[in-house]
């Protein structure tokens, strides 16, 4: 509930889904600063799951409307060529029907047909929530543990780390 600028969606989201992917092994999960563009960053969209040196599944995560993010994504599944892309954003989350209609308003990157793109939505908060309840207490502690690294390196405003630190003495 309190602004960010995207940080606390992108981080939080980032920390938990690394957190779930440490528990269950094999994978790894990146985000990138928050200020950077995805291509600068070197990571295939905001934050990334990788099984191996291959990236399986890309988010991107916003704190605006969902639709600002249909073009990035696309391009995301293009260039990388996943099965699927996501984007986690504030719900609540859109019918498949409006999915669809804002794939279809939108300038498809060669080689990509609209009615084949398999694009989520999710809302991001509960999206969070449901990976909080995966995860067992090691891997909240992990989770809050990688939220402040993402906090304090991968930001520029310091207020936002005091903030976090504040709410954990709460």
């Amino acid at each position: 509930g309190v602004p960010s600028g995207g940080a606390h969606e992108q981080f939080v989201f980032a920390a938990l889904l690394h957190a779930l992917a440490e528990e269950h092994g094999g994978r790894r999960v990146e985000t990138k600063t928050l200020s950077a563009a995805d291509a600068s960053a070197g990571t295939a969209a905001d934050v990334q799951v990788l099984d191996g040196g291959k990236v399986v599944e890309a988010y991107e995560v916003t704190a605006n409307q969902w639709t600002t993010k249909v073009a990035q994504a696309l391009g995301v599944l293009r260039h990388y060529d996943l099965a699927r892309v996501h984007i986690a954003a504030p719900g609540p989350a859109p019918t498949a029907a409006e999915i669809k209609t804002a794939i279809e308003q939108t300038s498809m990157p060669a080689g990509l047909v609209a009615s084949s793109i398999a694009l989520s939505v999710l809302d991001v908060r509960a999206e969070c929530r449901s990976l909080v309840h995966r995860l067992g207490r090691p891997g909240r502690r992990a989770a809050l543990n990688k939220l402040w690294e993402h906090l304090a390196m991968r930001q520029s405003n310091d207020g936002l780390v005091a903030q976090y630190v504040s709410r954990l003495a709460d």
